[in-house]
């Protein structure tokens, strides 16, 4: 209420000094003055949170707000009263800002006083950001999924020195395993703006797991961390032949030696010779009825006698898998007027890859 009886009391003093002026005199308002502007900490330094700080006063009315700009006046933002409300003559303000591109900025307050009159606007001398951050890399990718051996492979990933300087990206690079980096290309054919979607290709020469690595750099020149990301490299499974039936149920005894037998390439159909490719064949009980089992439970399995891995030209291969008597000594679920149990059996490769699944059943 002392506020609002305050207020009234100014108008009223306002309105009766208005009364006393000559016939056609009319005075100009002053808007609130801005002061004591300042920027800390300096220098200014892209992606760090910077304070604007000022001081507005008013001669005739309470400030209702005040406001900062960094381009020199042409767009303003709302500043804070320092201690918590716009409510007497002269207020401290403030604001923080933080620049995510390079170049020359010149900071301006202005205040409004509770009459809606806005006073003029107060600038600082100008300030340059300069770019010291390198580009962010991001969505690297390794396609196709996986990527077959000797076959070619493509990185793709976003440089984009958008929110780290805004300047414009000079190049990017690969590196497969820790190895050295090679230049990538522009998905539109050039590299030439703030952000950059990058590519190359490569051949994939070895199994398993790898780890390829990205980073860019822009005209400054300020090189980004390295983005990583894996991908796989496995072989070319040619699928089990005869006597195995793939996608179906296949019918054997308990203590059968069944004859596995299967081809391995690369990408371009050429026959992988060497023993190292395998590493085990393996098998879990499932349902008969519905296939489901739990293939963290597969076991190793075995072949009789010296009958094991048998290379046998182009890739081809087999393995004797000595099934267990055991397999038969179960009555398995759905299968009620029958001893019969259910196994699902592949191929453990040394690429991380596992054959297709084949289901059997035991009688």
């Amino acid at each position: 209420m002392k506020k609002l009886a305050s207020t009234f009391s100014l108008f009223l003093i306002i309105a009766m000094a208005f009364s006393f002026l000559p016939s056609g005199v009319v005075l100009a308002a002053a808007g609130p003055t801005a002061s004591a502007i300042a920027v800390s900490p300096t220098p200014v330094v892209l992606g760090v949170t910077e304070i604007v700080a000022a001081t507005v006063t008013s001669t005739t009315s309470n400030i209702q707000s005040a406001e900062y700009s960094l381009d020199n006046g042409v767009t303003f933002t709302p500043m804070s009263a320092i201690d918590g409300a716009f409510d007497a003559l002269s207020e401290d303000v403030s604001a923080t800002f933080k620049l995510t591109t390079a170049g020359t900025y010149t900071v301006c307050v202005r205040g409004t006083d509770m009459l809606a009159i806005i006073g003029d606007t107060v600038c600082l001398a100008s300030f340059t950001v300069l770019d010291t951050l390198g580009p962010i890399t991001s969505a690297v990718l390794v396609t196709p999924t996986p990527v077959l051996l000797n076959g070619k492979a493509a990185v793709t990933a976003l440089v984009d020195d958008t929110t780290t300087g805004g300047s414009k990206i000079f190049s990017a690079e690969y590196s497969l395993d820790g190895g050295a980096f090679k230049p990538m290309t522009a998905k539109d054919g050039a590299i030439d703006a703030v952000s950059e979607a990058v590519t190359a290709a490569f051949t994939a020469t070895t199994v398993g797991q790898h780890t390829v690595c990205v980073h860019g750099t822009d005209v400054i020149p300020n090189t980004g961390d390295s983005v990583c990301s894996t991908f796989n490299v496995f072989y070319v499974f040619k699928g089990f032949k005869p006597p195995v039936r793939m996608g179906k149920i296949n019918s054997a005894k308990g203590g059968q030696a069944i004859p596995l037998k299967w081809q391995l390439t690369d990408a371009n159909g050429k026959g992988i010779s060497t023993p190292a490719s395998f590493v085990a064949v393996k098998s879990y009980a499932v349902d008969c009825a519905s296939g489901i089992g739990d293939p963290s439970t597969a076991t190793i399995e075995s072949a009789p006698g010296n009958s094991g891995l048998k290379y046998q030209g182009n890739g081809n291969w087999q393995f004797n898998w000595k099934t267990l008597k055991s397999y038969s000594s179960a009555k398995g679920k759905g299968h009620k007027s029958s001893s019969v149990t259910c196994r699902k059996m592949f191929v453990a490769f040394n690429s991380g890859q596992n054959s297709p699944e084949v289901m059997f059943q035991f009688k």
